[in-house]
């Protein structure tokens, strides 16, 4: 494996593994508003740290979840551009008639770090998590809207289901653009046109790939005569542990560290 990307499992042993999946949903969920209102560089640094402690104590490989940020790298760092350049503020200095401003230098660096932060918890999260797991997950945090006769059955699967077809759909990418080039078709060189051209014998491929694969999976639950509604069954049932109210009394005190910075 060169590399984990968002919605990749990988099954090791670490205290993250063992946590319940309702413990890690609601630990996603609250990180994700943390880092959403965090407006300052000081609370996102205190979620980094927490990020860094959780990603260790995961035992990920570090070497490979770089490998799947950097997939990303390029749009992020855009996002600096776009900030510094287009944000009105002092100006730090200037380029061709542009003005980088330190208002959108910080802002920019601030959403940065937002994005990074988010794609590594999720990287996180769905690298500890196994998919029957995760399915129970969403299920107990979509259970209030049984009563409003939501399909909280179909809608849990749906979801778990979309996450993990993330890896499947970039590998199947990285595949075609190989094909693509052995082929002598180039997406790096030349004029635009061509290049925006060039782009169809990706996405038709991957589109055309992408919905045979949920058609033979959707056969393939019918064959088995697979029903999300109702209440399921389960080979090992969750229940929480010491360990599990431990990450939520932390999950309290990082609340209110980052609240009160």
């Amino acid at each position: 494996m060169r590399s984990i990307p968002l919605g990749q499992y990988l099954p090791l042993d670490s205290l993250i593994h063992r946590l319940d999946p309702r413990t890690k949903l609601v630990g996603i969920v609250t990180l994700a508003i943390l880092i959403c209102t965090a407006r300052d560089l000081s609370r996102i640094l205190i979620l980094f740290i927490f990020l860094g402690s959780v990603l260790l104590l995961s035992k990920l490989p570090v070497s490979l979840i770089w490998r799947g940020l950097r997939g990303g790298l390029f749009i992020l760092l855009f996002t600096i551009l776009v900030h510094s350049f287009f944000t009105p503020g002092r100006t730090l200095s200037s380029l061709s008639g542009f003005s980088i401003t330190y208002e959108g230098l910080y802002r920019g660096v601030s959403i940065f770090l937002q994005l990074t932060a988010l794609f590594l918890g999720g990287i996180i999260f769905t690298g500890t998590t196994p998919p029957l797991r995760l399915v129970e997950g969403f299920r107990w945090i979509f259970s209030p809207l049984r009563f409003t006769r939501i399909p909280v059955g179909e809608l849990s699967l749906i979801m778990a289901i979309a996450i993990r077809f993330i890896p499947t759909l970039i590998s199947e990418t990285e595949r075609l653009i190989k094909i693509q080039r052995s082929r002598g078709i180039e997406f790096r060189s030349g004029p635009i046109k061509r290049r925006i051209r060039s782009l169809f014998f990706i996405i038709l491929p991957l589109f055309a790939g992408t919905f045979r694969r949920a058609e033979e999976l959707a056969l393939s639950m019918e064959v088995r005569c697979f029903r999300g509604m109702g209440q399921r069954s389960q080979l090992r049932e969750s229940s929480f542990k010491e360990r599990d109210l431990t990450a939520l009394f932390v999950l309290t005190i990082l609340i209110f560290l980052v609240v009160l910075s």
